[in-house]
């Protein structure tokens, strides 16, 4: 197989930079693992873990917060993938969603982030699990306005399976949607602008996460199998953010949305 790959025109130049290690789980054998064990957090729903096929270690690698490794649902859940020897590593996950401070509501004139009078987000921002029942406002973090939160609309839909995702019906008519990321924290580049959307089909891609707590990080991408990147460690409150790739010395990026601590495939 080595010889194979070796002897691509495409990889013949780089021979000298390339290091080949024995796997000893084949991709047929971690995949039937891997929906084992999505079967496992369905049932038990763990809170504050995450979980991917790892390509570099060759294992099923569950990422979780030390702060929920003691809850029943999450002890259970751990003691039953304990059989398939999976590679854990824990982190110290702040919860920030409970110094969002209260807000008055405005309805004074706003720019926020969507498209066709809907935005998307992740799933499982709406408590409610019915459309149009749950209202969404705006709250920008790096906000000029500490004391206002801008009305945005009502839920059109949303879904936890197969994918985390959710619609947010624009009804407030002040509101006008724009193709762009916010990244305050940069005095050169303080907005993105979307040129386009991606999808993510390699390993090692360099990709960016602009959330409400995390503000704007980037990492690269470990695994597919539930989407996972290094040195992208969300924290609570940061769902529905984009997720982005970005064109070097420019203000232009192409996006995905972020969603998090949705069972073991949005990990």
């Amino acid at each position: 197989m080595v010889g194979q790959i070796t002897n691509y025109t495409e990889i013949k130049n780089y021979t000298n930079l390339l290091n080949f290690t024995s796997a000893t789980n084949s991709t047929a054998n971690l995949n039937s693992k891997f929906q084992e064990i999505t079967n496992l957090a369905r049932l038990y729903k763990p809170s504050g873990c995450i979980g991917y096929i790892s390509s570099k270690l060759n294992n099923i690698v569950i990422v979780i917060c030390e702060q929920y490794l003691n809850e029943n649902t999450t002890v259970q859940f751990l003691n039953d993938t304990k059989m398939y020897y999976l590679t854990i590593i824990n982190y110290n996950c702040p919860n920030m969603i409970k110094s969002i401070p209260k807000k008055k509501i405005n309805d004074t004139f706003e720019r926020i982030l969507g498209g066709d009078d809907y935005i998307a987000t992740a799933g499982h921002c709406d408590p409610s699990g019915i459309p149009s029942d749950f209202d969404c406002y705006l709250d920008p973090w790096n906000s000029t306005d500490n004391e206002t939160l801008y009305y945005i609309g009502q839920f059109a839909d949303s879904f936890l399976e197969p994918i985390d995702f959710g619609l947010i019906n624009i009804q407030n008519k002040n509101i006008e949607p724009i193709p762009s990321i916010r990244n305050m924290n940069s005095s050169k580049y303080p907005e993105l602008i979307i040129e386009d959307v991606t999808e993510v089909s390699s390993n090692g891609a360099h990709l960016c996460l602009s959330g409400y707590f995390s503000h704007v990080k980037c990492g690269y991408v470990e695994s597919l199998n539930g989407f996972a990147s290094i040195g992208i460690l969300g924290l609570d409150g940061d769902s529905g953010g984009s997720i982005f790739s970005y064109k070097q010395r420019s203000s232009t990026c192409k996006f995905e949305w972020y969603t998090k601590w949705c069972y073991l495939e949005q990990y």
